[in-house]
């Protein structure tokens, strides 16, 4: 079993809010941790700022409603490999941010009740918040385990509580066994979100309404 961690930045944002990315569209400020398929702690990362271009901005605007209903598609093929997970805040949300190698995989998100477990051990997996967000992603994981010795893809640590972000109050990894990766995001309340997938690196994003 892996432990996998987060790179504290956000996606393809916009505007001018203060958010942590790294190649992300947005205008906000970012600093990155990159995480890990181990239980190692990783170190944070010059904060940095990325501007939206005209067409980012407008993408972002056609992006799905938010609600608070469980979202998922299925996935297929060879396991996703996370590279780098990121938080920040933009203007009405905070968003989350999965970063892959090659492609993304399927998801399933949803609010889910405590305890949460992690899989494949059973421990009871706590994270900061009133809700609890929880993102499943298959297949997908923070070890290539495709050629002769596992190679993580992912490095540092396997939580974290991401400053500025007005909703989002922690996340922290609670699986990475057989080809199914899950993080739990938690939340100060069961705010409405909202999911999109952006390529060029291969994302998952997630948006959690705060305003």
């Amino acid at each position: 079993m892996v432990a996998v961690a987060v790179l504290v930045m956000a996606a393809c944002g916009s505007g001018s809010a203060k958010e942590r990315t790294s190649p992300v569209p947005t205008s906000a400020t970012t600093t990155a941790v990159t995480s890990g398929s181990s239980t190692t702690t990783a170190t944070a990362a010059p904060a940095q700022t990325v501007a939206p271009t005209p067409a980012q901005g407008a993408a972002r605007a056609q992006g799905p409603p938010f609600a608070t209903t469980p979202t998922s598609v299925a996935g297929t093929g060879s396991p996703a490999l996370l590279s780098a997970v990121r938080v920040g805040a933009q203007p009405g949300f905070d968003r989350v941010v999965f970063d892959f190698t090659d492609h993304v995989p399927g998801y399933q998100i949803s609010y889910v009740g405590r305890p949460v477990l992690e899989d494949a051990s059973g421990r009871q997996v706590e994270v900061a918040g009133a809700a609890v967000l929880k993102v499943r992603m298959a297949p997908a994981s923070g070890v290539d385990l495709s050629s002769a010795g596992a190679r993580s893809t992912y490095s540092g640590p396997d939580r974290f509580r991401p400053p500025g972000t007005k909703v989002v109050q922690e996340l922290a990894r609670a699986g990475d066994f057989e080809g199914v990766l899950t993080w739990v995001v938690g939340t100060s309340t069961t705010a409405a979100f909202r999911v999109t997938t952006l390529s060029s690196p291969p994302r998952l994003v997630v948006d959690i309404r705060s305003g």
